[in-house]
């Protein structure tokens, strides 16, 4: 439904466009039968119709049904955006929502009225890579900002678990992250060999340009 809406979107404004562009003579089809003046009319017309249509395609692609659409459930509003929303771990906040699903992808979205809005319609994705510090290839980290609520959701994926199978004791930014839970390989995708902890931390404002990992003493620095 999401992408069908778009693509009508994009068709209507083709077939508003070209007419009015024909109409009011900014866009001729024919060759020019005036030798001393060239097709710049032709070509300047062409290029308006251009930008134009590419101007209305990239709208189309925005969620700008988000100003009059809501929808009953969370699911509802990840179904019409064409989001899986199975596995997910739900953080519900008075203006917005954030879910993380295990293969490490974060959606948001409003809640106004007792309803949800459209699936990251204010949805901005910071991903960290490794700077300095000690190399370790087991922790991965994401954060998305719900930009018109101004929070931030940060999920924490760490590949090992202790020799006893104890939780990992870590600090994101000096700040304990709150554990979620621990997916074995027959959890999730076939690609997965190694247990996966899932920690997260949630903060007001846009996401920190730098994360300092402590595990067991060990810090690692994101960006």
């Amino acid at each position: 439904m999401y992408y069908l809406f778009r693509v009508i979107i994009i068709l209507l404004a083709g077939l508003i466009i070209f007419p009015v562009l024909l109409l009011t003579g900014v866009l001729r089809v024919g060759k020019s039968t005036n030798p001393d003046k060239p097709n710049i009319q032709k070509i300047s017309g062409w290029a308006i119709f251009t930008a134009l249509i590419t101007c209305f395609g990239a709208a189309a692609f925005v969620p700008y049904e988000e100003h009059f659409m809501t929808f009953s459930t969370i699911e509802d509003s990840f179904r019409y955006s064409a989001v899986p929303s199975d596995k997910l771990y739900l953080r519900e906040y008075g203006d917005c929502a954030f879910a993380a699903s295990c293969d490490g992808k974060i959606h948001t979205l409003n809640i106004r009225n007792g309803g949800y809005g459209i699936c990251d319609a204010y949805s901005a994705t910071h991903c960290y890579t490794r700077t300095s510090g000690k190399a370790d290839e087991k922790i991965s980290c994401i954060a998305v900002t719900n930009t018109q609520a101004n929070k931030t959701f940060y999920l924490i994926l760490i590949t090992s678990r202790n020799p006893d199978n104890t939780e990992n004791e870590i600090t994101v930014n000096g700040e304990k992250p709150t554990y979620i839970t621990t997916l074995q390989k027959s959890q999730n995708k076939p690609s997965l060999f190694f247990p996966v902890d899932h920690y997260y931390i949630e903060k007001d404002g846009c996401a920190d340009k730098k994360l300092i990992i402590d595990m067991h003493g060990k810090q690692v620095i994101f960006q």
